[in-house]
């Protein structure tokens, strides 16, 4: 494993880049020199240059489980900020924003696919509109999920969601995802037809940080998800938690890392974007 060097106070990247490397699927994708050949969208020179140079960073990471060293990430920010010019500046930005547009740019990196595996519960007809509108890529195996809800006029009408966004005012993220699935102000109830195998959780906040409470798991109808991402906001500088292949709990500060022994003993109210992945029956 890798961390990275922090300079020009660029600890919102440093979080963003642990949370995606953790990711199995990209992690495992992204290494595939094969698989990157026959998927990359090279007209799309920027995008396809930052999927590359995120490419070699995953191979290096994960050429061990162990910390093999700190990786300077000056190249990999020159092109991505030539992709997304709100984060060119030198303040310190929102590592979850950093974060949803890294898994952007990748989207845009990409050939459209067009065809997936779906369940049987997830609508054919709707999934394919939502595809072929969004120029989607592999990526939505991974991160996009179908609602299916009732219409006051009976209508049935199915969604799509890449994450979901928790307000301070639950204070447990299993309420809020339940307020996701039944808005009781508009008494909207909604069913997930297609569960992602990634889903972000993020924790909408104000300054005071009020505290939202979270397990490692989250039960979902009969679906089981297990956090293995944290990216934390402490003190004016961002951290992620992650849980590595070997079980093992570890704390990305920069170019530290720590393994972390008690989960619990971190404060949470600093959460403020959780990963969840898709528990796979054996």
């Amino acid at each position: 494993m890798l961390t990275f060097e922090n300079s020009d106070n660029k600890c919102w990247k440093i979080s963003a880049l642990q949370a995606v490397a953790h990711i199995p699927q990209l992690a495992n994708l992204l290494r595939n020199e094969e698989f990157l050949a026959k998927v990359l969208f090279t007209k799309r020179k920027n995008c396809s240059d930052f999927a590359t140079a995120l490419s070699g960073i995953m191979t290096r990471y994960w050429s061990s489980f162990e910390h093999t060293g700190v990786e300077a990430i000056t190249d990999i920010t020159d092109i991505y900020v030539r992709i997304n010019r709100n984060f060119a500046g030198k303040k310190m930005y929102d590592a979850t924003e950093c974060f949803m547009k890294i898994i952007e740019t990748l989207n845009s990196a990409f050939l459209p696919k067009k065809d997936f595996v779906l369940p049987e519960t997830c609508d054919a007809k709707a999934w394919e509109e939502y595809v072929i509108k969004n120029s989607s890529t592999f990526l939505s195996d991974i991160f996009t999920g179908q609602t299916r809800r009732v219409a006051t006029d009976g209508e049935v009408v199915f969604n799509h969601f890449d994450g979901i966004t928790i307000s301070m005012k639950h204070p447990t993220v299993e309420a809020g995802i339940r307020e996701f699935l039944h808005d009781t102000d508009t008494n909207v109830k909604q069913d997930i037809t297609k569960f992602p195998l990634i889903l972000p959780v993020y924790l909408q906040k104000t300054s005071a940080k009020p505290f939202i409470g979270y397990d490692t798991q989250l039960k979902l109808s009969d679906t089981v998800y297990e956090l293995f991402v944290v990216m934390v906001h402490s003190g004016n500088h961002w951290m992620t938690l992650a849980k590595g292949p070997s079980d093992k709990w570890n704390l990305f500060n920069d170019s530290q890392i720590v393994e972390i022994n008690d989960l619990n003993s971190l404060i949470q109210r600093d959460a403020m974007m959780l990963l969840y992945k898709k528990k796979v029956d054996c």
